[in-house]
């Protein structure tokens, strides 16, 4: 039988959009080594266009995830000041 209970989310949109997330994560943390790791000035910049564009991204998908992730980041932040 097929259930049309809609108070259950669908699992392949919500992978989907885990998988398009965390790959870009992973994209701007490969950025930030091939930045922190380069000598050339237009490689540089290369690193950080693509470090940006992966925050774009991330909000052109969902801007509620990007706020929750600058909140967990501010938040770590605060608790290494401390």
């Amino acid at each position: 039988m097929h259930n049309n209970d809609n108070s259950r989310p669908n699992w392949n949109i919500v992978g989907d959009f885990v998988f398009k997330t965390n790959s870009n994560c992973s994209m701007g943390i490969l950025s930030i080594i091939l930045f922190i790791r380069t000598r050339g000035k237009y490689t540089k910049w290369l690193a950080a266009v693509i470090f940006v564009t992966c925050f774009a991204i991330v909000y052109a998908l969902n801007p509620d995830i990007l706020k929750q992730l600058f909140k967990i980041g501010v938040e770590e932040g605060l608790k290494n000041l401390n």
